[in-house]
């Protein structure tokens, strides 16, 4: 288990390097969106009703969210053709130390606060020409008791 750590954060290196104001400040709706919750359970959500909390936009998560990609395409058609994906396969398609969270922000529609790279690469090899996105299992949800931050429309989706 300390080795998974460790191994977590030797590959956050960069990133860290490269933090800013705008990562204090999504440490703080982190930190609101634990300090307000009043339960956590594990929800089944579409794909498309998932925005990330931020854009994907920075070269090392650009590059993690590519290579993250490019493991998925040999088997796309695979994931696709299983219709969902639970945390037990997630993590055999794209290790993580942690499961990717979600807010609701509204009826139907959730912000993820952790897996935003994982998603990122999920996308475009999950997405079908036609019909509805591909399900997401055992998605980690936090209800809250207040609103989790003012909700911004950026060019690469909604975050918060």
């Amino acid at each position: 288990m300390i080795l998974r750590w460790w191994r977590y954060f030797w590959e956050k290196r960069a990133e860290v390097a490269a933090l800013d104001w705008k990562d204090a400040e999504l440490a703080r709706i982190v930190l609101r969106i634990h300090r307000h919750r009043r339960s956590v359970d594990w929800r089944h959500v579409p794909l498309r009703a998932i925005a990330p909390i931020h854009p994907i936009n920075r070269p090392t998560a650009l590059a993690a969210a590519t290579e993250r990609a490019e493991r998925i395409r040999p088997i796309a058609e695979v994931l696709r053709a299983e219709g969902r994906i639970g945390r037990e396969r997630l993590h055999e398609v794209l290790p993580s130390v942690s499961a990717i969270k979600l807010v609701e922000t509204a009826p139907g529609r959730f912000v993820s606060y952790e897996g935003n790279g994982r998603l990122a690469a999920l996308r475009p090899g999950l997405r079908r020409p036609t019909g509805p996105a591909d399900r997401m299992r055992d998605l980690r949800h936090c209800a809250l008791t207040a609103p989790a931050a003012p909700h911004r429309e950026t060019a690469q989706g909604p975050w918060i």
